[in-house]
């Protein structure tokens, strides 16, 4: 997705959401460069839908999605930092086809060029029951938690195509465990970069990134350049 989204037009959508943004973030005691080489992620297969093809390079993290979505999860430790802001640039080559605009989220339209995931420190954990009859993408989440500790949810920080949509929140339809915030614009093709800074600090266990075109159709390239987290 090759045209740039203006700097500006990130800040104007995101001041509401205490979001600002700077062309280069500058050094600060408890920042924390994730790591972006193969070792440090893996990623997730749903049985029913073709996965996204992964490339980690020297510049970053490529994800081709042709019609297709596999989520990639970066743990972090056993002592869960407890996340204050987080950072993250790349560029995208073309956008999720979805018109009008304002569908994005809907049945059917779930689509987007990109989620950023927190996997909240909580006290949930799961029954064995409930670990045999769970999706594994579920029973991967749980995994990420320290020992004898539980997980709360995953928080998205999704961009997205509309400005009507920039603000709004949802709990997922499809399951309580994933909550979700529309941070901000991503309606251009080209470079991206943004930071969040969160209303209350969480203890993090992990990372999850989303980028799917698979109820679309949608075919698009991303990478990920870097990403930066600060206690």
């Amino acid at each position: 997705m090759t045209i740039r989204i203006p700097r500006s037009l990130w800040r104007t959508a995101f001041a509401p959401l205490l979001l600002c943004l700077s062309p280069a973030a500058a050094p600060q005691e408890n920042a924390y460069s994730v790591p972006l080489h193969a070792e440090s992620w893996h990623s997730l297969r749903f049985s029913s839908i073709p996965a996204n093809t992964v490339t980690h390079t020297p510049d970053g993290v490529l994800i081709r999605v042709r019609a297709s979505a596999s989520p990639l999860i970066h743990p972090l430790t056993d002592n869960p930092p407890v996340v204050k802001q987080i950072s993250i640039k790349g560029t995208v080559d073309r956008l999720v086809t979805i018109a009008p605009a304002e569908l994005q989220g809907q049945e059917g339209f779930d689509d987007f060029n990109l989620k950023l995931g927190l996997v909240f420190l909580g006290e949930q954990t799961l029954s064995w029951y409930q670990a045999a009859i769970a999706a594994d993408w579920v029973k991967q989440m749980f995994a990420l938690a320290p020992p004898q500790q539980g997980i709360d949810h995953i928080f998205f920080l999704n961009g997205v195509l509309s400005p009507a949509l920039v603000g709004q929140t949802r709990v997922h339809p499809s399951t309580d465990y994933i909550k979700e915030q529309n941070a901000g614009l991503l309606n251009q093709s080209g470079d991206f970069a943004y930071t969040y800074t969160l209303p209350e600090p969480r203890a993090t266990v992990a990372l999850w990134l989303s980028v799917d075109g698979d109820d679309t159709g949608s075919e698009f390239d991303l990478r990920i350049d870097e990403i930066v987290i600060r206690q």
